[in-house]
């Protein structure tokens, strides 16, 4: 059985006029990490950037993970990070979605971690060798 990849940390830096994050996981015997740069780009989006740069850098050659969106939701008495990421592979495309509430919580942190839970299954399944990209839309995959 495959480990969990694991989330080491996030940093947010200054460098002149823009912000930088640079994102730190683990899996089995690797350490990676990712940054992204943006000048007006939320500290949500910043870490979320970053955490995908982090994992493609894991995942084997043909396979690419893109950031589609982030929304924060507002909830009744909780506010949560909703993600949108696509598992790219051979031209096709797989749609995933992660959240996590915020909670009084640093953004960089649940920027990061809603990204490991859109993808973290997936990933891990392509690191293993065990699952392709899926093919088709959802009602393919239902049997609708």
């Amino acid at each position: 059985m495959q480990g969990r990849i694991q989330l080491q940390g996030v940093r947010l830096r200054r460098e002149r006029e823009e912000r930088k994050v640079v994102a730190e996981l683990a899996w089995e015997n690797q350490m990676v990490s990712g940054e992204a740069r943006e000048g007006g780009a939320s500290t949500f989006r910043l870490a979320a950037l970053a955490t995908v740069e982090a994992m493609n850098r894991l995942l084997p050659e043909g396979y690419r993970l893109s950031l589609e969106g982030i929304e924060v939701i507002h909830l009744r008495q909780n506010d949560a990070i909703l993600v949108h990421v696509a598992l790219l592979h051979q031209g096709r495309r797989e749609d995933l979605t992660g959240s996590t509430f915020l909670a009084g919580r640093h953004p960089l942190e649940v920027g990061a971690e809603a990204v490991l839970d859109a993808v973290q299954r997936r990933v891990e399944g392509v690191l293993g060798g065990q699952e392709p990209v899926r093919g088709g839309d959802a009602k393919d995959r239902l049997g609708l």
